[in-house]
């Protein structure tokens, strides 16, 4: 992503690789950040702590392997998606096949 142009972090960055999901939604909230996920939990997170400040990108993906999601993020950033949703603050899927876009009003 950075080497895109796009600003990017891990929670290994802010120091919350061991925190509970409940801190790195609190952090992406207070920054205003995407996150970029396996993890289902973060779509309920959203919507009960994040207050809609912070997106969310889930990544449905079978095939888990580094080239696949790549794959999937070139797709992504390809539909503009994502700089969509910066100023969204919404939920985006991404699956092999497909990539949905929830706003604030529909998750």
């Amino acid at each position: 992503m950075k080497g895109l142009g796009y600003e990017a972090a891990t929670v290994f960055d802010f120091g919350l690789s061991q925190s509970e999901d409940r801190e790195i939604v609190h952090s992406a909230a207070e920054h205003g950040f995407i996150l970029m996920t396996f993890d289902l939990d973060f779509v309920f997170l959203y919507r009960i702590f994040g207050e809609k400040k912070f997106g969310v990108v889930i990544f449905r993906l079978h095939d888990q392997t580094v080239e696949s999601v790549n794959q999937a993020v070139d797709r992504l950033l390809e539909s503009r998606c994502l700089d969509e949703k910066v100023n969204q603050r919404g939920v985006v899927i991404v699956d092999e096949v497909s990539i949905r876009v929830r706003r604030e009003s529909e998750t």
